[in-house]
């Protein structure tokens, strides 16, 4: 065989190979009401908190939803009622803990 036929050959079977990677899905998706910040594991529970000014909190093991906590609306620069963005949560002793825009009404 000539080099040319193997280099070929060799650039196949590489491209093969690359092919050839199994696939990953998920186990379990769920649908949440805006873009997710941040997520904590609690237990059996999922603290998800979005950009849409919400916590939600999902049962792992049932797979449904448990609890939703709403935050009021902010006002932005320019006076307009925008969503809370809650940028982090956690849960302390079965409390939740979050970190968000500037409570009611501030700007």
């Amino acid at each position: 065989m000539s080099f040319e036929i193997k280099k070929l050959l060799i650039l196949i079977l590489f491209t093969l190979r690359i092919w050839a990677v199994p696939m990953i899905t998920p186990i379990s998706t769920i649908e949440i009401n805006g873009t997710v910040k941040d997520m904590v594991l609690s237990g059996d529970n999922l603290v998800v908190a979005t950009d849409s000014g919400h916590i939600e909190v999902y049962d792992t093991i049932k797979k449904e939803k448990i609890k939703q906590i709403n935050i009021p609306n902010v006002k932005d620069f320019m006076g307009d009622e925008i969503p809370a963005r809650v940028m982090s949560t956690d849960t302390i002793d079965g409390k939740y803990l979050l970190l968000s825009d500037s409570g009611k009404g501030g700007y």
